[in-house]
This record gives C-alpha cells, sequence and structure tokens, in this order.
C-alpha cells in the first residue's frame, strides 16, 4: 500500500471474485471495495474499530477517518459497512428505531454510542439488530475460556435500501480456529458480472500420477491410438488434432489438481484436522454449559494436537529438502539446488499487486493495470531502429560442414526429449517440408518475474517468455544436429569450454569471429518471429 503496510489475501480467485469493479485500501483499519449489479453500483467497506480500552481520542479519529472515506462515496450507490466494530448495542433502540432494531444482545457500550451515532448521521440500518433469533446465533466474539460472549461484529446497510437485507445471523460451524463467528449477510440483489478479456486459466493435469507404471502405460496406449487417426491434412489441422488428443487424454486418464495442500502436511495431521472439525461441531450442537465445556475442551487439546503435528511435519519435511539440496550440492545440479533453497526460504511475491502509471499514481482497477502492463511491454519488447540485413555475395560464400536438413527421425526427437511417439513424426516431417508452423508455436505467454525495489513500478520487473513446448523440441533437434558441426570449426584453444556454451546465440558468435580469422565469408540465415501482445489465460502474450 501507499502508506507501507501490506495487504494480505487467502480467498480464491472464483467467478465472484471477477465481479468486484475495483477496490482501495485506505489504513490498516479501512478498505473498499466497489461492485457492479444489475441495480447500481454496490461500495462494500470492511473495518477493524479500536477496542473499548482504547483512548476515546484514537475512536474519535477512527470514526473521522471512516467518516471522510464513506463520503466520497457516490450518492447513488449502495453502501454496506461490516467488520469487527467492536461495539455492543443491546436490545434497548429508543429513540433509535430508524438506526437498529430490538433484537441487540447485551447493553450498549461507548463504542456501541460511537457506533449508532456514525450510522445515524450516515443513515444507516445496523442489519444484526433487526431479526430475531436465538442468542446463540446472535454472538459473534467468544473469550478464550469460553465464559464471556458479546455481539461486536455487525453488517449494516443504506437506510433506502433496508428491504434487501433479507437475514443476519453468525454461522458457528466455520471452522476458522478464531474467537471471532462467522457474520453472514443475505441480500437480495442479482450481481452483474464485470466483462473481463481474459479468458479463465484452466486446471492443471495431475502429472504425478504418471509415476503409477500401470497409468504410464494406460497414458502411453490411449496416445499411440490417437496418433493412428491423425488426418493427413493441413499442418494447422492435424497440430489441433495432436493438441486436442493430449488434452482428452491427459483428463481422462490422469485426472485435474482441483485441490490445493500444503506439500509438507501429512495424512494423519488431516485425520487431526478432521477431528477438530468435528469438535467444533460438537460445541455448536451442545445443549447444557457442562457438555460445552468438555466439548470446549476437547476441541482446545485437539487444536493443540493439531499444532504439534503442524509443527513435525513441517520439521520432518524441511529436514528431507536439506538432505536433497545437500545431495544436489555435491552433485553439482544448481538448478534443484536453488529451487529447494527457494522453496526452504518461503519468500512469495505476488505478481497481482497494484502497479503505478506513467506519472506515478497507484492503479487500482484491472483494467487499467491490464493496459499498464500491455503500455509497458510494448515499449520494452518493440525495436527502435531495427539493423539492415548484411547483403551477401553468393560467390563469396563458402559452405563448412554441412548440417543435415532431413526431416527430423524418432532418434533424434528421442535425444531432444529422452521419449516421443513414433506415430507423430508425420506431423513434424511436414512442418519441416512446408516451412509452415502452427499458429500456436509463433506464439508465447508472457510471464512477469519480479526484481529487486518497488514493484509498483513496471520497470522492477522483467519478463520471460513461455514457447510451445513442441517447437523447443524442434529447436533442440536443430541445436543438437549443428553442435558438432560447429564444434569442427573452432579453434582447439577453446575446446575447454565448449560443454557450458550450448545456445544457437553462443554458438553464432563463436562461428563468426573464426570465418573472420580464416577471412572466410559468413552467411547467416535468421528467421523473424513477428510478435504481438494480446491478451490470453489471464497473461500477457506476445
Amino acid at each position: 500500500m501507499p502508506t507501507g503496510q501490506v495487504l494480505l489475501y487467502s480467498g480464491l480467485r472464483s467467478e465472484n471474485a471477477q465481479r468486484a469493479n475495483r477496490w482501495k485500501p485506505i489504513n490498516e483499519r479501512i478498505i473498499v471495495a466497489r461492485f457492479r449489479t444489475r441495480v447500481r453500483n454496490l461500495n462494500f467497506v470492511q473495518v477493524y474499530a479500536p477496542t473499548d480500552a482504547a483512548d476515546l481520542q484514537e475512536k474519535e479519529e477512527f470514526y473521522s477517518q471512516l467518516r471522510g472515506v464513506v463520503n466520497e462515496i457516490p450518492k447513488g450507490d449502495i453502501r454496506i459497512y461490516a467488520g469487527d466494530f467492536n461495539a455492543k448495542l443491546g436490545s434497548d433502540n429508543t429513540d433509535l428505531e430508524r438506526i437498529m432494531g430490538p433484537h441487540g444482545l447485551g447493553e450498549m457500550s461507548e463504542n456501541g454510542e460511537l457506533f449508532t451515532e456514525f450510522c445515524g448521521n450516515q443513515d444507516m440500518v445496523i442489519g444484526g439488530s433487526l431479526f430475531p433469533h436465538r442468542s446463540v446465533h446472535k454472538v459473534t466474539w467468544v473469550s478464550r475460556d469460553g465464559r464471556t460472549e458479546n455481539q461486536i461484529d455487525h453488517i449494516c446497510i443504506s437506510r433506502k435500501w433496508r428491504r434487501s437485507l433479507l437475514d443476519v445471523r453468525n454461522m458457528r460451524s466455520a471452522n476458522i480456529a478464531s474467537d471471532h463467528h462467522l457474520v453472514v449477510g443475505e441480500i437480495r440483489l442479482r450481481v452483474a458480472r464485470v466483462v473481463r478479456q481474459e479468458e479463465k486459466v484452466g486446471c492443471r493435469f495431475n502429472v504425478q500420477r504418471l509415476s503409477n507404471p500401470e497409468v504410464r502405460r494406460a497414458f502411453v496406449g490411449e496416445l499411440q491410438t490417437r496418433a493412428l487417426e491423425i488426418p493427413d491434412s493441413t499442418v494447422e489441422e492435424e497440430w489441433q488434432f495432436i493438441n486436442d488428443a493430449f488434452a482428452v487424454i491427459g483428463e481422462n486418464t490422469l485426472g485435474m489438481l482441483r485441490t490445493q495442500r500444503k506439500e509438507w502436511i501429512s495424512d494423519a495431521t488431516w485425520d487431526k484436522i478432521e477431528e477438530r472439525k468435528q469438535a467444533k461441531a460438537a460445541i455448536v450442537s451442545a445443549r447444557t454449559r457442562a457438555t460445552k465445556a468438555r466439548t470446549r475442551q476437547t476441541y482446545a487439546e485437539l487444536e493443540k494436537a493439531v499444532k504439534r503435528s503442524c509443527r513435525r511435519d513441517k520439521r520432518a519435511w524441511t529436514d528431507s529438502l536439506a538432505d536433497e539440496e545437500k545431495n544436489a550440492a555435491n552433485n553439482g545440479d544448481m538448478c534443484l539446488l536453488y529451487d529447494i533453497t527457494r522453496s526452504l526460504c518461503g519468500a512469495r511475491t505476488n505478481t497481482r499487486i497494484p502497479v503505478k502509471d506513467t506519472s506515478g499514481q497507484l492503479i487500482t482497477d484491472p483494467a487499467d493495470q491490464l493496459k499498464r502492463w500491455f503500455e509497458h511491454f510494448e515499449q520494452l519488447l518493440q525495436i527502435s531502429h531495427p539493423r539492415p540485413s548484411p547483403q551477401y555475395h553468393p560467390q563469396n560464400v563458402r559452405r563448412i560442414n554441412r548440417v543435415n536438413s532431413s526431416p527430423p527421425t524418432l532418434r533424434d526427437k528421442e535425444e531432444a526429449v529422452k521419449c516421443m511417439n513414433s506415430d507423430a513424426a508425420s506431423a513434424f516431417s511436414k512442418i519441416w517440408d512446408t516451412a509452415t508452423f502452427p499458429v500456436d508455436w509463433m506464439q508465447g505467454i508472457l510471464v512477469k518475474v519480479p526484481k529487486k525495489g518497488d514493484l509498483t513500478n513496471c520497470d522492477n520487473w522483467r519478463d520471460i517468455t513461455l514457447l510451445c513446448i513442441a517447437l523447443k523440441v524442434l529447436c533442440r533437434v536443430i541445436l543438437c544436429r549443428i553442435k558438432s558441426k560447429i564444434d569442427e570449426s573452432l579453434r582447439r584453444q577453446q575446446a575447454g569450454i565448449l560443454s557450458i556454451w550450448s545456445s544457437f546465440i553462443m554458438k553464432k558468435r563463436l562461428t563468426v569471429p573464426e570465418c573472420r580469422v580464416v577471412h572466410n565469408g559468413v552467411l547467416s540465415c535468421s528467421s523473424t518471429i513477428s510478435t504481438t501482445l494480446c491478451r490470453k489465460n489471464g497473461r500477457q502474450k506476445r
């Protein structure tokens, strides 16, 4: 945030999450979100008010800040204020009938007086006091010893839209290991989805099932069967058939990863978590105080057992990764070493944080953020002054060490990816002969990776392009063919460092100086792929 605080979000990016028009964090106690509905825009203000033990000056300062925030909301919008107001209202609504109902819990506190005064000035209605419920359905906070119960979390709505609020009550069954109960308000408004240009990111295949020999054989067998059905048509149609075949077979054979769990939590710990959930349900269904006290004690013991088991699992997982990291360091596997280091570090960067525009203003609207990233990468990737292609004369060109230009064979592809279906060789051969690439091969997913510094500045991000795997296989085949030929053209003084130079650019940098030494002409052929930036699967694409 501009004030220096860090906003932590642990929700799911579901369909409802995309309905948010914009959001704005004010400070550590107030955040505002705006939603689009079929009626009109809805502004949701989430707050955390000071406790009763806080100074009166701090409380008045909080409500002064909240008043300044809500005054900026357009008058025609629907307003909903919710959160932990730390305010007890009670059931006496004398002279407060326009603000609250007679179904509050307990007695009004000092925070309750400030809260009702604020709602009266803003023409708001407190929903938790309007609907008759049992006391257990009104309690929103329970002390650790289970003896003190209060109603301090509230939901209030504009009095003009009072009829849209159907019910407000707590949900005690929500097992979140907190002393607060979940407060739910039922509102009758049809929310319109905000139209986005991006498509939803699909689920991933459960590739871990390929470690099972039976699943692997079934997967390979299905691919071999579908490979025999590849139509003899254009390159684009053949590639689309292969792509669809992998998608269908992968979903039917491997399945999709739909649930995400911490990899270090063992099954025994998940069993304890389930027992704790059942103990929470027993507390909710307890009828007497003695039964509730016994179940609460059981829940406390299970909560401690869950925490101990989590610490034990985390320690075992860390030790196993440390041993694996040590072996990787001894074997010289630096890629695995740094991957494990990042896993142990636990540092994760939120790539969806808001960014600043060219004038330094923070952008919170997702559509404006997308437009800013488009402008940044378009400016970053474009070539301002393209170099003219050098002119070569055929009489000055001499071919040295001719490279095999025949279509790639099965052995070539096996050397590139270690496994390849032999019946899919026809598609590669047609691409090789016609020099025509499918559309998917000409595009790549542009992923932004954070660097150091202020991440709200687009210049502190670098881009990585994820290319099609089939295109990388073809490039690896070409690289393997020219590698040995280029190595033969190099001097012996350079033989000691050839093993680490394996890119096309490095081979070209080695070959050109060598040919200049022997005064031979060089014919350099390169293909330029026009890049376009578009939006797909929630990422930038070029």
